[in-house]
C-alpha cells in the first residue's frame, strides 16, 4: 500500500512538473512575440454621421473645436467613465471630445480604450501626423 501511495504520488508530481513546464514554454513563447505598444495599437471606431468635436463633454456650441465627416476612421484616445463620450484623434489630427452614439466602435476594441476619469484633454490641439 505504500509503495502505490509513492508511486501515486510520484506520478502526480510529474504531471505538476509536465503542466508547469508547458505553461513555462507556452507564456515565453508569448513573451518573445511582437507586440505593439499601446499608443501603436489599432483603437479606432468609424463616425457613424458628421459630429461635432468638442472640447469637453456636453459643453455649450461655444465648444466645439470642430466636425467630423460620417464615415471617418478615428482613433479613440480614452473615454469618460461612464463611456457616453469618447476622446477621439481625427485623421487631420484634431483632438477633442466626440458623443459615443455617434461613432461604431467593436467591443472588443472599446474593451481596451483607457477610462478618461477627468473632462480634460489636450483638446483643440492637432497631434503631429508624421
Amino acid at each position: 500500500m505504500v509503495l502505490v501511495l509513492r508511486a501515486g504520488a510520484l506520478v502526480a508530481a510529474a504531471l505538476l512538473l509536465f503542466l508547469a513546464t508547458a505553461c513555462g514554454q507556452f507564456q515565453s513563447s508569448q513573451a518573445q512575440a511582437s507586440v505593439p505598444a499601446a499608443s501603436e495599437t489599432s483603437l479606432t471606431g468609424v463616425v457613424t454621421q458628421t459630429t461635432k468635436v468638442w472640447k469637453e463633454p456636453a459643453a455649450d456650441d461655444t465648444a466645439v473645436l470642430g466636425q467630423i465627416a460620417a464615415g471617418t476612421t478615428v482613433k479613440l484616445r480614452a473615454h469618460n467613465p461612464d463611456t457616453t463620450w469618447y476622446i477621439v484623434e481625427a485623421p487631420d489630427g484634431l483632438i477633442g471630445w466626440v458623443r459615443a452614439p455617434q461613432m461604431t466602435i467593436e467591443k472588443s476594441v472599446a474593451a481596451h480604450v483607457p477610462v478618461n476619469g477627468t473632462s480634460t484633454c489636450n483638446c483643440g490641439a492637432h497631434a503631429d501626423n508624421d
